[in-house]
């Protein structure tokens, strides 16, 4: 399989300084893409968002349901945020996603690859995981977003693009100024 080509952007709110969002980004033997969506916007979302990250990071070595759950518990106290994990495994040519609130995720694959986040909020009451295990292959296209970018799109116009010009048109063209967006494209 050909190395994985990333894209990422991220803005603010209109009329913010500091996104809401937060983004983690981990190449390796296994990637792991981590993004967060803080409550509301700005800075105080970023509160919620922010420690969401740092605990991905700090504790790689979980299983994604533990690693959800301890996140969890580092967000108490915050505003709570949406988020969801992926890691690709290289090696084994195949993802694993889980995520909780309205963090999105579209492809274009030879395989039907269609994971979605569970309802709730991480860092407040009860959350109710569902992992997700796909195949990859060689050309999948894979995009993870948050809420301020609308998910009325197909990616057939843009499939054509590199990662970072699709990541770029999606925000322009489908993006929410009231809200942080991110959005992260995979190839």
């Amino acid at each position: 399989m050909s190395p994985l080509q990333i894209g990422t952007i991220q803005r603010p709110a209109r009329g913010e300084r500091i996104c809401g969002d937060a983004l983690l980004v981990l190449k390796g033997e296994v990637t792991t893409v981590a993004i967060a969506d803080g409550l509301g916007h700005g800075p105080e979302a970023a509160k919620a968002s922010n420690p969401f990250c740092a605990y991905v990071e700090e504790n790689m070595g979980q299983a994604l349901p533990q690693l959800m759950k301890g996140a969890a518990q580092a967000l108490r106290g915050t505003r709570g945020a949406a988020a969801a994990i992926l890691r690709i495994r290289h090696k084994e040519q195949s993802l694993e996603f889980v995520g909780v609130g309205n963090i999105e995720f579209k492809s274009l694959s030879r395989s039907a690859i269609s994971p979605f986040s569970s309802p709730g909020i991480v860092g407040r009451g009860r959350m109710r995981l569902k992992v997700f295990d796909y195949p990859l292959n060689e050309g999948d296209l894979l995009v993870m977003f948050s809420d301020g970018i609308s998910n009325r799109f197909d990616l057939d116009p843009f499939a054509h693009l590199p990662p970072h010009a699709i990541a770029e048109r999606l925000l322009d063209e489908h993006g929410k100024h009231h809200d942080d967006a991110t959005c992260v494209v995979m190839r």
